[in-house]
């Protein structure tokens, strides 16, 4: 995850995402735009939850006070699959949940399903510097 990447929504709003290390996690800033206007700001930090075997990813927005945290883990070498946290004893049971497939080492796609049901497919393209 480390390095720069951006997704197109498709309507008209682009998100671009740079995640660095921050001791032994990651934080990420965020920032979506739509023709250059700032719409949202966001805040990432990810780390290991060793005791759950889970990846935390928690995210702070600037325009809403709203937290949203995910509990992430791998199901193969290139497939991670990611649910609200209050769901991390029952990923069964979530109603949104999302799959990042990691196409290549500049590349993955994340699919949103809610009630198992793809509601968005989004593109991430790692950003040459």
């Amino acid at each position: 995850f480390i390095g720069t990447w951006k997704s197109d929504f498709g309507d008209g709003n682009t998100m671009i995402l740079e995640y660095t290390p921050y001791g032994n996690g990651i934080v990420g800033n965020a920032k979506i735009v739509s023709k250059e206007t700032a719409l949202d700001n966001k805040k990432y930090f990810l780390g290991y939850d060793e005791k759950n075997d889970k990846i935390i990813i928690a995210i702070l927005h600037y325009n809403a006070p709203i937290i949203e945290i995910t509990a992430n883990w791998f199901i193969s070498k290139d497939i991670m699959n990611s649910v609200p946290y209050q769901y991390i004893s029952n990923p069964e049971n979530a109603t949104m949940k999302w799959k990042f497939e990691f196409k290549s080492p500049d590349r993955f796609v994340i699919t949103s399903l809610q009630n198992n049901t793809v509601t968005a497919v989004d593109e991430w393209i790692r950003e040459k510097k």
